[in-house]
């Protein structure tokens, strides 16, 4: 009578299998763990850039809103004759420039690459305004940044 073949595992090839098994979880929690952590990272830089920008969003407002003050007790404390000499002395004593078309500019430093740019016009003695926002901008060491032509301070 013939004798049947069974086929037997032994203990050897159940042990590199194990370790085979151990060696490709380890390196797939590696893998998690560094995806992970470049997601962290990535993620609290958006977060850090979000909060800078609305802290120098914040800044350039507040600089808006002087210059307006500014210009609005000029408007109620001289003649339409005076206004426009009376608002650009007083605007390039704040630090402000200010070209020959009566048009304010504001640079904020976002970091050393950047800055918030806003071009601001002067209304006209009439108006019941003190200055309007023309244009805000990114400008960059390598160029201007405006996103798409929406401007980034509106009010």
């Amino acid at each position: 009578m013939k004798e049947k073949f069974k086929f037997h595992i032994g203990t050897g090839i159940t042990s590199i299998v194990m370790v085979f098994i151990a060696l490709c979880l380890t390196v797939f929690a590696i893998l998690s763990y560094n995806s992970a952590r470049s997601d962290y990272a990535l993620s609290k830089e958006a977060c850090d850039n979000v909060y800078n920008y609305y802290q120098i969003r914040n800044k350039t407002v507040r600089e808006i809103a002087d210059i307006n003050e500014l210009v609005m007790n000029i408007k109620q404390n001289t003649t339409s004759g005076d206004y426009k000499s009376s608002i650009a002395e007083a605007v390039g004593n704040a630090g402000y420039e200010i070209d020959d078309n009566d048009i304010i500019t504001v640079n904020i430093d976002i970091s050393g690459k950047q800055k918030l740019v806003v071009k601001l016009e002067i209304s006209s003695y009439e108006s019941s305004n003190g200055i309007s926002i023309i244009n805000s901008y990114i400008s960059t060491t390598w160029g201007e940044y405006n996103s798409q032509g929406v401007s980034l301070i509106t009010e």
